[in-house]
């Protein structure tokens, strides 16, 4: 199980009818925005140049989130917590990978 800030359980099952509903509401919302042309009737090229944009708008907002995370971590760190293990945990933290670019913590 994941453990949300505040040390919450966060199961993704649970997280799952809400995380439908958000997606739900996004799609109502694109068949409003595009009633005049739905998907169905729309040049295959045009809607795989939208889907691109979207994966490209994917792509951007991963890289935001890894850098708050990034962020993140540098601030814990900055506090001192060099704890292997989280307090309630009986299996060690997995360690960062390494790689091109990628410096060893």
């Amino acid at each position: 199980m994941k453990r949300a800030s505040g040390g919450a359980v966060v199961d993704p099952l649970q997280s799952w009818p809400a995380f439908m509903d958000a997606v739900k509401d996004r799609m109502a919302m694109g068949a409003n925005a595009y009633r005049d042309r739905p998907a169905a009737t729309r040049p295959l090229p045009e809607l795989l140049d939208e889907l691109k944009a979207e994966v490209e708008d994917i792509a951007g907002w991963a890289c935001c989130l890894w850098c708050r995370l990034e962020a993140m971590r540098a601030s814990v760190e900055a506090l001192g917590d060099t704890s292997a293990r989280a307090p309630d945990d009986t299996q060690p933290r997995p360690r960062r990978m390494t790689g091109p670019g990628r410096a060893a913590r």
